[in-house]
């Protein structure tokens, strides 16, 4: 059995390059992400892996991403 793991990609979060923006938002809930993610500017769904669900889009041209790492800031 081999594993599928490409290097240029975050293993469990399923992210690439380019996928997060400069600041972050950490709710603790996975369900809270697209509440947040609906006060932003063309938000995307970026990667929903086991319990971490990313979200990225801008706020004031800024890009942002609203990620749930489990247990919050």
């Amino acid at each position: 059995m081999s594993l599928v793991y490409s290097p240029d990609e975050e293993f469990h979060l399923k992210i690439r390059p380019g996928d997060v923006g400069k600041y972050a938002l950490l709710p603790g809930d996975p369900g809270r992400c697209e509440a947040i993610a609906s006060l932003l500017e063309d938000a995307k769904l970026v990667s929903y892996n086991r319990e971490f669900k990313l979200y990225t889009g801008t706020l004031e041209g800024e890009a942002v991403t609203v990620c749930s790492p489990r247990l919050g800031g």
